[in-house]
């Protein structure tokens, strides 16, 4: 059996919340009101400038617990995801988030076990917002491009060129067509970026999801950890890197694609 040398994580949280509300101007405040109506409450002016005071941190603890708060160290998405971008990116930020938690064991050894860990998934879940971002960037310039508007302009300069037997005007429309053929060219290329994209982040998902599991495994563990496990441990984390490096590649060779 091994030595709690940590301290609850979560009776942590609630204290400081607690001496915060105590020590919050607005509960001085009351303390304050009650002290000064002396001259009209007497002796009751103390047990009532007590309960401004206790009544005052409630609401604070009451508004702090009703207001949506992001987990301790959650990370912000960029204001420019939406839709299916920012439903990816909040998977992976997620899984982050909950991997942190877990690690906060209060056994020390295993802290330090999964501390690597979690160095890891932060950088691999700031490539996957990076790749959220690309995706969503490829998707914009599609719809501003309008895909459809400019096949039909290509198939109107089409049948202008074949309806007319002018050498030059047939040579003018076919450069013409040429150059719309291109950037239909182009916007397939940002199609085939963004389905990469998500699939790239896909990929990190499932990567961290299997990190998940390993660090619930350890963070629930009252053995510590073996030396089998540590060095699985590092096959785990070795393999998180070599996917990081992949996607890091990939991010480079699709960036002229959104400028």
């Amino acid at each position: 059996m091994m030595v709690d040398s940590g301290q609850d994580p979560e009776r942590d949280s609630t204290s400081k919340l607690l001496v915060r509300a105590l020590l919050h101007p607005l509960a001085f405040l009351g303390l304050a009101v009650g002290l000064l109506s002396a001259p009209s409450l007497r002796q009751a002016a103390v047990p009532v400038a007590t309960l401004l005071y206790l009544a005052a941190v409630g609401c604070l603890l009451l508004a702090w617990s009703r207001g949506p708060r992001a987990p301790r160290g959650a990370r912000r998405l960029p204001a420019e995801l939406r839709g299916r971008a920012r439903e990816l990116a909040d998977g992976v930020v997620a899984l982050e988030s909950e991997i942190r938690r877990l690690s906060r064991t209060r056994v020390a050894e295993v802290r330090a076990a999964l501390a690597p860990v979690v160095d890891e998934v932060s950088g691999l879940t700031a490539r996957a917002v990076r790749l959220a971002q690309n995706y969503q960037r490829a998707l914009d310039h599609r719809e501003m491009a309008d895909l459809a508007g400019i096949e039909e302009d290509r198939a109107t300069l089409a049948r202008r060129r074949d309806e007319s037997d002018d050498p030059v005007i047939r040579r003018q429309l076919d450069e013409a067509i040429a150059s719309v053929d291109r950037r239909i060219a182009d916007l397939e290329d940002l199609r085939r970026a963004a389905l990469r994209c998500e699939a790239a982040i896909l990929n990190i998902q499932t990567t961290l999801e299997g990190l998940q599991t390993r660090v619930l495994k350890f963070a629930t563990s009252e053995r510590g950890v073996t030396s089998l496990e540590r060095q699985e441990l590092a096959e785990e984390i070795d393999a998180v890197r070599a996917t990081s490096a992949a996607l890091e590649e990939l991010i480079g060779g699709e960036t002229s694609l959104y400028a």
